[in-house]
């Protein structure tokens, strides 16, 4: 069974973050948002919108496909 896309782009979230050595805490200081309100994005606690994660690729200065599609798993 395949991720849902919700799923895929929170793990490309993380996986971007730790490429980048970024905390929780400093992309949410980042995004202007409390570290609750980011983590309960990325727990799936509150579903990602768009302006969410165009937002979260601004940040991490990466494209917003970048986010959403998995990269191949080798």
């Amino acid at each position: 069974m395949e991720d849902s896309l919700s799923k895929i782009t929170v793990r490309e979230i993380r996986a971007e973050m730790g490429r980048q050595h970024i905390s929780q805490r400093e992309l949410a200081d980042r995004l202007e948002w409390t570290q609750s309100q980011l983590s309960r994005r990325l727990s799936g606690a509150v579903r990602l919108s768009m302006d969410d994660v165009e937002a979260i690729a601004n940040e991490l200065n990466v494209g917003i496909l970048q986010l959403t599609v998995p990269r191949a798993r080798v």
